[in-house]
């Protein structure tokens, strides 16, 4: 496994410069949440990781609002080109529990994001994604690629069901199972099922 993906948000000070530095050739960046939010940091990250020639993604944070609305403003912050990656952010939402974004409402916004650009976003989950899955399991979920959370010392996470296999595994949020830095600067970090020649030639994994 390629261990030289990040994923940031506006909550992240980070140097991308020295990121890059540090080995990172990814980052996949918090764009939209809900029906409203833009992160503020999302478009001028964006701008200067292209500049450096890092790897491009951008990740939604879904909540309870309608699914259309969340699509929406995701398309109209995140704006991905054909090399960017593209991941829907399905976990937990303890900042609002009663905000809560359901597995039906995931795979409404997989499947309408699919109906109207033509490929399917990665899934971003963790425990609750493979819980969930594993009691109900919708019919098309299983047809995105897998982002899968897991913060382990085991050579393999656990996955949903409905996935045989990964294609990023973030196994660290920065303290835990052990404490991970990445320029000095503690954050989520990932690793590729595959060679780094192999992370480059996929990119972005639709």
């Amino acid at each position: 496994m390629f261990d030289g993906i990040i994923d940031l948000s506006h909550n992240n000070d980070a140097d991308l410069s020295a990121i890059q530095e540090a080995g990172i050739v990814a980052i996949i960046h918090k764009a939209t949440e809900g029906a409203t939010y833009q992160d503020p940091m999302y478009a001028s990250r964006r701008k200067q990781a292209k500049q450096l020639g890092l790897l491009w993604g951008a990740y939604h944070f879904g909540t309870a609002a309608a699914v259309s609305q969340q699509v929406a403003n995701f398309m109209q912050t995140a704006q991905p080109g054909p090399t960017d990656l593209v991941a829907l952010d399905y976990e937990t939402n303890s900042g609002d529990p009663g905000n809560q974004m359901t597995l039906a409402q995931a795979e409404e916004f997989i499947e309408t994001f699919y109906a109207q650009y033509g490929y399917r976003p990665l899934i971003y989950g963790s425990d609750l994604l493979v819980t969930a899955s594993n009691e109900t399991p919708p019919s098309s979920l299983g047809q995105s690629g897998l982002w899968i959370a897991a913060y382990t010392s085991a050579a393999q996470p656990t996955l949903p069901s409905l996935f045989s296999s990964y294609q990023l595994w973030q196994y660290t949020d920065g303290t835990s199972p052990t404490p991970c830095s990445t320029a000095g600067v503690p954050c989520d970090r990932s690793r590729y099922n595959g060679t780094q020649a192999q992370l480059e030639a996929a990119w972005p994994l639709r």
